[in-house]
Formats: C-alpha cells, structure tokens, sequence
C-alpha cells in the first residue's frame, strides 16, 4: 500500500508542479504512467480503485488539454476534481487497506 500512496504523492506533486489549461504533452505522459504504474500495484485489485484510476485517467487528459476543459468549468475545476480522485483513493485504502 505504500507504493500505491506514494504515486498517489508523485501525482499530486505533477499536478501542483505543472501547467494546465493548456496542451502539455510531457505533464500528460508523466501522468499516465503514474496511473499505469498505479495499475499494476495489488490495490488496483479492487473494483473501486480501479474505476478511481479510470476517472483520474480521464480528468487529467481533460486538465492538459487546450480546450477540454472549458465546458466543465475551467482548468481550475477539473484540477479540484483530480484532486478530489487522489483524496478518495487515500480515504477507501484507509478504509479498506489491502
């Protein structure tokens, strides 16, 4: 579980270090391999991480995108729902540690 809890750090670090709003390929690339690495940790067993990783997935392309964003409140708002992702991942392994 400390593996997966430290992507989880180097995820939010990536998204606090990084510009967003705007087409940034290489923040994307980090980011999808810290969620590819998160998948092949044994929390990811679980359904609900699993879906959370998808949806991380999913919001980050959104975050580093030029436009994408836009219809969904801003950059801003997508920044807020990536780190709510990370925050709920962290609540359901307290929870339900592996």
């Amino acid at each position: 579980m400390n593996h997966f809890l430290s992507l989880l750090d180097e995820l939010d670090q990536l998204v606090t270090d990084s510009s967003y709003g705007r087409n940034n390929l290489q923040a994307l690339e980090a980011a999808r391999g810290l969620t590819g690495r998160m998948r092949s940790c044994p929390e990811a067993a679980d359904p609900y991480i699993w879906e959370k990783i998808g949806c991380l997935e999913n919001w980050l392309s959104i975050l580093y995108s030029q436009r994408k964003h836009v219809p969904w409140g801003g950059a801003e708002r997508i920044l807020a729902l990536v780190r709510h992702s990370c925050t709920a991942l962290r609540n359901h392994l307290a929870v339900h540690p592996s």
